[in-house]
């Protein structure tokens, strides 16, 4: 059935079991649905009647009515009803009198009047804007809408209860962020901080920015939000629970308390569709890791605990603490991963050549039982002439570098080789890092040893037999997981605080020889990187021109890095997967300050056509970043690593064939 009521009014809509009910359906007309609606009519009552219904202002002429003229009285009784709400009995009867008419010998308070809004409805509306709160006036907004004179102008009933449902939801969702508010704010406790930021993310992507943490990006419509109807109980039993609380005095709130509201959160986190939770997941993580108090961090790290829904924040508040510390290590400390005599030899192989620039090279490793396996040893050079004092300094920051390398407790993402130890080559002058290969799977399941390093450069150029199976044709799937996972990576190490300096197609490893092998990279190159603080030592670029390359203009002439010159040269190293063809045959023997346009011009312009659109675009990101004044001029570095993420990561997760 369908139909209208057509006396929608007040004194037609009764409280019941707290409920409201509608009631007098002696004006109304219900069809079939399959019926048409609208009939004519000469019947008419009320002040709330719309401009096509017979009325005094229309000499009461029979007209054609339909559901429209229920939707106008609607709009009326929502400016009654939020008139009552700030102004009482009492506003309600100044409105009356403010829309009182006299024609002939008829007095009317109707809403519309001569073929228009009536003058002192608008007036009225307009005072009560400023009265009102953010949801009346979305309210008042919605009543504006129903009450246009043009019947076909008006909202339908459906996208009316969709803008209601919404605004309850919302409404609720503000209450209940400034709820958790005052409960965050008299209660020092980290874990209550996360789910506050957790609920104001949750509230940004129904466009609540008002109450979202300023630095949020504003609410993606792409998004898909749970519907209300799942969400609103939830939210009620969280909210219900705070008030039920109480006002918490200082550090009182029970451990009952804070269960209860991870458990209300958590429920309404799993409404959340899969891109939207991993968006919000990401917010999170950046929030949380922008601070640089270690104890804050650790703190963190003790109440994340061994929560599996907080796993990879805690590995990295793990690691971001451990590159803090590194930065002032303690000069008493020994680092129980130094080696003196360690049981590595140089691989004797000619893939030995792939490793050209000093910084690690491909050795073997004697294990326990004797056996050999294949490792990489990264070098950190030093000036023969230091002296004795600063090498030992050295010697104790090498040792904290170590243990950070080595630390079980790294999330994946920073795909970083397991460093089993370091030594000290005094004929090298160096101190190097050990980095043992991770086996690699035979066909589905079954495990095999490692075998040898191979890196992405040598890839590119495909002149090894054995890498032929990897390089011959890469699927363009296998292509956009390992864009994925780089990218992924070097965002990964911005959130815990560390430039990575020396990102290029030379300091990405893989360690077999399938063809998905390269959908595993792994990172090298850290001798030569650094945590993102302006007082750290800078070596400066590479001096070797093919390494040269992949270093962003500007960071070869002012030799200081930002986190805008590692985005840089990941999109290069993009390029060369998207073209699977080396940087330097792409270059043709161009300088690093003139090699930027000419690859937008002859190689970024066409990428479409190999890899699609967002993937071109992705690059193109990279590649544009730091040419103007800096990227980051004006944001926090939680919120350009944020706004990189949405422009980067985020469309190479649409990436797909």
């Amino acid at each position: 059935m369908k139909g209208y009521h057509h006396d929608l009014k007040p004194e037609n809509i009764l409280v019941y079991a707290g409920k409201l009910v509608l009631s007098d359906f002696g004006l109304s007309n219900l069809k079939d649905a399959s019926h048409h609606v609208q009939t004519m009519s000469n019947d008419t009552t009320g002040y709330y009647i719309a401009p096509e219904c017979p009325s005094v202002l229309n000499n009461f002429e029979p007209t054609h009515i339909g559901q429209e003229s229920d939707i106008w009285a609607l709009g009326c009784i929502f400016v009654v009803m939020l008139t009552y709400l700030h102004h009482k009995a009492e506003g309600v009867r100044d409105f009356d009198r403010l829309r009182r008419a006299t024609i002939g010998r008829w007095t009317t308070f109707q809403f519309h009047h001569n073929g228009k809004v009536n003058l002192s409805v608008k007036t009225w509306m307009q005072k009560l804007a400023e009265d009102t709160t953010a949801e009346g006036r979305e309210l008042l907004n919605l009543a504006g809408e129903m009450l246009a004179i043009e019947p076909g102008a008006r909202p339908s009933a459906r996208a009316v209860s969709a803008r209601l449902d919404l605004l309850a939801l919302t409404s609720l969702l503000g209450a209940t962020v400034r709820r958790l508010e005052a409960t965050a704010g008299t209660t020092a406790h980290v874990g209550i901080d996360m789910e506050l930021e957790r609920l104001r993310n949750f509230s940004g992507i129904f466009g609540t920015t008002d109450t979202a943490q300023p630095g949020l990006l504003p609410p993606d419509p792409a998004l898909a939000c749970p519907p209300s109807s799942t969400v609103q109980p939830l939210l009620l039993g969280l909210y219900e629970s705070l008030d039920t609380a109480g006002e918490p005095t200082t550090n009182s709130l029970s451990s009952s308390l804070r269960r209860q509201i991870e458990q209300w959160m958590d429920k309404l986190w799993a409404t959340l569709p899969r891109e939207t939770r991993e968006r919000l997941n990401r917010n999170l993580e950046h929030h949380f890791l922008s601070t640089t108090d270690v104890e804050t961090l650790e703190s963190l790290c003790t109440t994340l605990g061994d929560s599996t829904a907080y796993r990879n924040l805690r590995l990295k508040a793990v690691t971001k603490r451990m590159i803090l510390l590194l930065q002032n290590p303690n000069p008493t400390a020994s680092s129980h991963l130094l080696q003196e005599r360690p049981g590595v030899q140089p691989l004797d192989s000619e893939l030995g050549k792939d490793f050209r620039f000093g910084f690690y090279e491909p050795y073997k490793i004697q294990r326990d039982t004797g056996s050999w396996s294949p490792a990489l040893v990264e070098w950190l050079e030093y000036n023969s002439r230091i002296t004795p004092q600063e090498q030992a300094e050295l010697q104790v920051r090498a040792g904290a570098l170590a243990e950070m390398l080595a630390s079980k407790d790294k999330p994946a993402s920073l795909r970083c080789l397991p460093c089993t130890g370091y030594y000290h080559d005094i004929n090298r002058h160096a101190f190097g890092f050990i980095f043992e290969m991770p086996p690699v799977l035979d066909g589905i399941s079954t495990w095999q040893k490692p075998l040898s390093p191979v890196p992405l450069s040598a890839l590119l150029r495909g002149r090894k037999k054995e890498q032929e199976q990897m390089t011959k044709n890469p699927s363009i799937t296998h292509r956009f997981q390992l864009a994925k996972r780089l990218a992924a990576a070097v965002l990964a190490w911005h959130e815990v605080g560390w430039m990575h300096r020396g990102f290029s197609a030379f300091n990405i490893v893989f360690s077999g020889r399938e063809p998905w092998s390269i959908t595993e990279p792994y990172l090298m190159g850290f001798s030569r990187s650094r945590p993102d603080e302006e007082n750290n030592f800078t070596m400066g670029p590479p001096e070797d021109p093919e390494q040269e390359l992949y270093c962003h203009p500007r960071y070869i002439k002012d030799r200081r890095h930002r986190i805008e010159y590692d985005y840089y040269s990941l999109g290069l190293v993009l390029l060369e997967i998207g073209h699977w063809r080396t940087l330097k045959s792409m270059a043709k023997g161009r300088a690093p300050e003139k090699v930027t346009e000419y690859l937008l011009r002859e190689y970024v312009s066409d990428l479409d056509s190999k890899m699609g659109h967002e993937y071109q675009a992705v690059v193109k990101t990279c590649l544009t970043l730091g040419v103007g004044p800096a990227d980051s001029a004006g944001m926090t570095a939680q919120e350009f690593m944020q706004s990189f993420s949405e422009r980067t990561l985020r469309r190479l997760e649409k990436c797909h064939v």
